[in-house]
């Protein structure tokens, strides 16, 4: 229960419960560019395993509690994620890279594209 009396919502205590399990299993995330793989961290290449529930819906970031290999590489229990929670929960962990210094006039500053790195796999590309 929220301070107050007022009880959470349950998509608030869900996302929750993911942040929180997203702290522990920070090198079990994928990226979906297309199709079934997902790029994962430490290079990584893994599919949602065919008996979960996501893996028809195909989520852009994915977290797993566990990748296991029979056949193939496989991501069991899995939740769909948000790329910003990574970078709340692991930010001492992140990789930043500048490229591309330019000034801009109106504010009167020196601007530069920005990357985002967690264990290989880019998180944010061009911020």
């Amino acid at each position: 229960m929220k301070k107050g009396g007022k009880p959470f919502s349950e998509d608030a205590a869900d996302e929750n419960i993911l942040r929180a399990l997203l702290a522990g299993l920070v090198g079990n995330i994928g990226f979906n560019a297309e199709g079934s793989e997902y790029q994962g961290s430490h290079g990584k290449k893994f599919m949602i395993f065919p008996g979960s529930g996501l893996s028809k819906a195909k989520p852009k970031w994915v977290m797993a509690a566990e990748i296991v290999e029979t056949s193939r590489l496989y991501a069991r229990t899995v939740a769909a994620i948000k790329p910003q929670w990574i970078e709340q929960v692991a930010r001492h962990l992140i990789k930043y890279s500048y490229s591309e210094p330019h000034w801009q006039a109106r504010p009167g500053q020196v601007t530069a594209r920005e990357k985002l790195t967690l264990y290989g796999l880019t998180l944010i590309s061009n911020r």
